[in-house]
């Protein structure tokens, strides 16, 4: 039953593949040929020992549209969903909620922080569900309430600003204005961009994808390699400044003391990096079509009838490699100071050096 929502030919992307590709105009799922592609889905049995598992896969006819639908996935992913625009406002977002995140878990232990949380969750969800407390929810739902000056952007449906408003309150004063700029459409901007297929460093990789690894896994890591990066950069930007004039830079030198004193307790920084989601826990897996054996004619080979698709495992990997970014954001007030202190080359100088921090367990400096 689980690979016919959790699967690589699954009933929630052939859903959301061909929607999202309609109402967007795109043309990549709109070409799955959804009709042929279910009427050669079969039910295919793997055996290890004495246990045997059925789970979706399709005849051999049925394997064009399959991979494209895996194409269709690999060119929404690249172009929608991991789009430098859209990461960045949930960068914006998980940011806030990381803060939430290291709060229950000090407030409730390692324990119990995650089901503290999980049912005050549940309970704001069910608040935003029924309008929440939104201050542009009269103009979304036709009642008269006029939209204050702070809220300029009306399309953030009710239900989502009544979510992002509680998650400020929870984080804390000093979250108050990343959540604003966020409600705005405010984003902050982009310092550092990092591709696994042009960055020659497997080690590297393989911590960033141990920290990033799932949806809502290690979640106080990721809080704390952020913190750490802050912390460095804070650190670099005071000392360039005293060692540079600031008839120099150009820039203003209440910019670099506002930087240096709101980063001791204000995200100004942000890290982004997809979650590793192979689309399945296993390949998209077909039905061979029938081989007559040339040493007994009459007879079927079936010494190996079920197959993964190479095309599929392809796109998997190129999505991972080359689509899946790593980038650093920097608050907009913030960003050409940063830029003009550190560069490229240094920012991922300290966020290997956050990285190695966050590995031998180092607490961020509070």
């Amino acid at each position: 039953m689980r690979s016919i929502i959790d699967g690589p030919i699954d009933a929630d992307k052939l859903d959301y593949l061909t929607r999202d590709s309609e109402n967007l105009r795109l043309p990549y799922g709109r070409g799955i040929d959804v009709m042929k592609l279910t009427q050669s889905l079969t039910v295919l049995i793997n055996s290890t020992g004495a246990r045997a598992r059925g789970h979706i896969g399709i005849h051999d006819k049925g394997r064009i549209p399959a991979e494209s639908l895996a194409f269709a996935r690999y060119a929404l992913y690249g172009s929608v969903y991991w789009h430098r625009t859209h990461r960045t406002v949930k960068a914006m977002l998980s940011r806030i909620a990381l803060k939430v995140c290291h709060d229950y878990a000090i407030r409730h232990g390692d324990q119990q922080w995650r089901r503290a949380l999980g049912t005050e969750l549940k309970k704001q969800l069910d608040i935003a569900s029924v309008g929440g407390e939104s201050p542009v929810q009269g103009v979304l739902f036709g009642e008269s309430k006029p939209v204050p000056e702070q809220y300029p952007i009306v399309y953030l449906d009710a239900a989502t600003i009544s979510l992002i408003k509680w998650l400020v309150r929870e984080a804390g004063e000093s979250y108050r204005e990343l959540g604003r700029l966020l409600i705005q459409r405010t984003l902050y901007k982009k310092v550092l961009v990092a591709t696994r297929s042009r960055t020659e460093n497997v080690e590297l990789w393989r911590k960033i994808d141990s920290i990033y690894s799932g949806l809502g896994e290690n979640s106080l890591q990721r809080f704390d390699l952020v913190e750490h990066l802050q912390t460095s950069i804070a650190d670099r930007v005071k000392d360039w400044n005293q060692s540079t004039p600031s008839i120099e830079t150009g820039v203003p030198t209440t910019v670099v003391s506002e930087f240096i004193v709101r980063s001791a307790s204000e995200p100004l920084v942000i890290i982004d990096y997809p979650p590793t989601k192979d689309g399945a826990s296993r390949g998209l897996e077909f039905l061979r079509e029938d081989e007559w054996s040339g040493a007994s004619p009459g007879s079927l080979s079936i010494s190996s009838p079920i197959e993964t698709s190479s095309v599929w495992v392809a796109l998997a990997e190129q999505q991972r490699v080359s689509t899946g970014k790593l980038r650093v954001f920097i608050h907009p007030r913030f960003a050409r100071l940063v830029r003009q202190a550190l560069g490229r080359d240094e920012v991922m100088a300290l966020l290997v050096d956050a990285l190695d921090a966050v590995a031998d367990g180092r607490r961020p400096r509070q």
